[in-house]
């Protein structure tokens, strides 16, 4: 799996809040979320709702695709706090209630927030990755995303990538058909044609609930998924990453 991390953030405390922090260490959390500008948490005594002054990008998405083991204060000026977050990837047992997932594949969505969403099976385990550039791709950075990919399908032994069909003309994704191409080479290559890469329909894959199909007409501005039908909560990148893994969706119910 991929290492356990540590990301910063600076927040921004009310009088109140900052008399409360200053006797935080290592606090145990109950939920924890970015939402915007604010992070929001909670601990067995007390509910925060921080304004946040600087984070990365994609640290949205990687609380998503994490789970949070530790968060720490460290004071930066009056009421100002640098936030220290320790972040490990997702790693759970699949459930028999829950959607079903092949062994030894790895789902890839090159998606408009995070230039690259994985999602594999190994074992009877779940795992998550995200990539981002933090800038508009280039062909520079196309050897290095696909050498990632395939350091992650080697790492954890997947015999095959699930990536999306899609066309030259597909204007909405700006180079990801050149992406895809050029990683799918990589992976040939690199593998000497060991792990198949095979092409899926990308109809619906960040609408579908992987766990009830449920199928939404419309996409949540923020980049988070939530099934209006069963609750099911994801960032929409991983989410299309999940359903790609399972081979693409099949419509069955379109709603709001």
């Amino acid at each position: 799996m991929p290492q356990e991390q540590t990301v910063i953030l600076y927040v921004e405390a009310t009088p109140k809040q900052d008399r409360l922090i200053s006797y935080i260490r290592g606090v145990d959390l109950t939920s924890l979320r970015l939402q915007g500008d604010h992070l929001k948490f909670k601990t067995n005594h007390h509910a925060f709702n921080l304004r946040v002054i600087y984070r990365y990008p994609e640290l949205e998405a990687m609380i998503l695709s994490s789970h949070v083991k530790s968060l720490n204060f460290y004071r930066s000026s009056e009421r100002r706090w640098k936030v220290h977050l320790r972040l490990a990837p997702h790693v759970v047992s699949l459930v028999p209630d829950g959607p079903v997932y092949p062994e030894g594949v790895m789902g890839l969505d090159v998606g408009s927030r995070s230039h690259l969403s994985m999602f594999w099976v190994k074992n009877g385990q779940q795992g998550f990755h995200t990539f981002n550039t933090g800038k508009e791709l280039d062909y520079d950075d196309f050897k290095l995303l696909a050498a990632q990919v395939y350091d992650c399908l080697s790492t954890h032994r997947l015999h095959t990538l699930r990536i999306e069909a899609l066309s030259s003309e597909d204007r909405f994704r700006s180079r990801c058909p050149e992406l895809l191409d050029y990683i799918r080479t990589y992976v040939h290559l690199a593998s000497a044609d060991a792990i198949r890469v095979e092409a899926v329909s990308p109809l619906y894959t960040s609408q579908s609930c992987p766990r009830c199909r449920h199928i939404a007409s419309q996409l949540s501005p923020t980049g988070v998924y939530t099934c209006r039908a069963c609750g099911y909560t994801l960032d929409r990148d991983l989410l299309a990453a999940q359903n790609i893994q399972r081979g693409g969706c099949v419509p069955q119910e379109k709603a709001g």
